[in-house]
């Protein structure tokens, strides 16, 4: 057990190297500028970057953005931090769930350490500040109140299951009404009926769910047009389903994505599959099913990414513990070792290598908010720029159309203005433009 718990701890500090200095990748820097303008507007309905409404995600990750940044003021850690957090609530949730189930407190402290050591989690997303582990954490309430729901007809872990589908929504939107409706039908194929999907509790279940994932949007700017948006958001990746090829060449591809993904516990459970065979028990089955059941759009759509099924691995993850057998643990644990110091080893030198490669962008930030600082200043992009400007100048900005008086303008194209700073960030060149006082207006 000692041994677990280092492991873990060691998991979790790796997790540390250049948290903060690592400058914002993909989607981060679009939670966290919302977020901060969202903070400093009060806005909390109606999302904002650079001072125009958003409308592709629903508000809940940037109000716990928000929260954190009460705690820890404003940076890159802080909305990584929420990732971080919802990474260990995952993995305890597991460990609980394997001890509701009878296993040793060891086994539950191995299904801790495999969640948080699966590679997408251990080198992506379970530290970067996307929705997908914060997603995840919700979701696998959802799953296991359907289960809880299952095994003792208790109508309050059906409406608990309902709410979840509310919370879940208001992090990702519609997909949240996918994993309700599909866990609902595993279980009514689980228990070979599906008369009861239509009685009133059920019903009741489905306006419960409907109103907590709704009730926020007529508080918003545009409800409509939000929806719509959400709408589009979800369902727009579908299309290229329709080209034969994409959607054969995903078929094969897509379930070898997630098998690295799952890494290192994926080859164990394959082996634990093909050399015993063993009968998986009941709950086991059960989980097996909704696993299943809510994988199947993500493999039959081809423009699904990896880590839309994140929402899935606690699931496989108590699985595949269950599956271990004695004489893999120890063959497994110094697997999860190596994994665990390729992560340091990653935070160490891989990511200041990737920062540098990037031209350095928060530190250029810093260099130009002294040159800025008292000044009105415009951002039209790039938006991860915009936002390391805005935690060093205390204030968010706002694009060009927005501040006519500006002084200074941050923009990525060339501009009849005078130039002041010029930066290469990665493939982006960044433009910094002076204005002479009392031309403002001027285009």
């Amino acid at each position: 057990m000692r041994l677990l718990l280092l492991l873990i701890l060691a998991a979790f500090l790796s997790l540390l190297p250049n948290l903060n200095a690592f400058p914002f990748r993909g989607e981060e820097a679009t939670r966290a500028i919302v977020a901060f303008e969202m903070a400093h507007s009060g806005k909390y309905f109606q999302p904002t970057i650079l001072g125009e409404p958003y409308f592709n995600k629903p508000p809940l990750f940037n109000w716990l953005i928000v929260l954190y940044a009460k705690l820890l003021g404003w940076d890159v850690v802080t909305a990584r931090a929420v990732s971080v957090t919802f990474t260990f609530l995952n993995g305890l949730l597991v460990a609980l769930l394997l001890l509701s189930l009878g296993l040793k407190p060891e086994k539950a402290l191995l299904g801790f350490l495999a969640f948080v050591t699966l590679a997408d989690v251990l080198f992506w997303y379970g530290w970067l500040a996307e929705i997908d582990v914060t997603l995840t954490f919700f979701t696998f309430l959802l799953f296991l109140s359907l289960w809880r729901y299952r095994e003792t007809r208790r109508l309050g872990y059906l409406y608990a299951a309902s709410l979840l589908t509310g919370v879940t929504f208001m992090l990702k939107g519609f997909p949240a009404f996918a994993f309700f409706g599909l866990s609902l039908l595993a279980l009514a194929v689980y228990e070979r009926r599906f008369l009861f999907l239509f009685s009133r509790s059920f019903l009741a279940a489905y306006a419960l769910a409907l109103v907590s994932s709704l009730w926020w949007l007529p508080l918003s700017d545009y409800p409509l047009l939000y929806l719509k948006t959400l709408w589009r958001e979800s369902f727009s990746r579908v299309e290229s389903s329709k080209d034969a090829y994409a959607f054969l060449k995903h078929l094969i591809t897509y379930p070898l994505l997630n098998f690295k993904q799952l890494l290192p516990l994926s080859p164990f459970v394959l082996y634990a599959l093909w050399r015993y065979r063993p009968a998986l028990d009941r709950p086991y089955r059960f989980f097996a099913l909704l696993a299943g059941f809510n994988y199947l759009p993500y493999l039959l759509s081809a423009a699904s990414r990896g880590r839309y099924v994140l929402p899935l691995f606690p699931l496989v993850t108590v699985i595949g513990v269950k599956l271990l057998k004695e004489r893999l643990v120890k063959l497994f644990l110094l697997a999860v070792g190596v994994a665990v110091l390729l992560r340091l080893l990653f935070g160490l030198f891989y990511l200041p290598y990737l920062n540098e490669k990037r031209g350095k962008p928060k530190e250029k930030a810093y260099e130009l908010a002294k040159l800025v600082e008292g000044h009105e200043v415009a951002c039209n992009c790039p938006k991860d720029f915009c936002l390391y400007l805005d935690f060093y100048l205390g204030r968010p900005l706002y694009k060009e159309r927005l501040v006519p008086g500006w002084r200074y303008l941050v923009d990525c194209k060339e501009r009849p203005f005078k130039l002041v700073r010029r930066y290469r960030l990665g493939s982006k060149e960044v433009f910094v433009y002076e204005r002479a006082v009392g031309a403002a207006g001027a285009n």
